[in-house]
């Protein structure tokens, strides 16, 4: 029997908001990256924690837009 699928929401819980005062947990590392498309003008900024690298490296990680394109 194949494994199941566990459809997660991790880019809220790993990439967390701003505080009120702009602050961000001590342990994330700021970034600015541009998405393919986005106007050099206009990075996106993201705070990641390099300790969670591992946790992604060693799951299978899938792009999933919404529930519609489950197949």
């Amino acid at each position: 029997m194949p494994l199941p699928y566990l459809l997660l929401d991790i880019d809220g819980v790993l990439i967390p908001f701003p505080a009120a005062d702009g602050s961000t947990p001590p342990t994330h590392v700021r970034h600015t990256v541009l998405p393919t498309g986005r106007n050099p003008d206009d990075p996106v900024l993201v705070w990641l924690d390099p300790s969670q690298g591992g946790i992604l490296t060693d799951t299978e990680v899938v792009w999933q837009e919404s529930l519609d394109d489950v197949s």
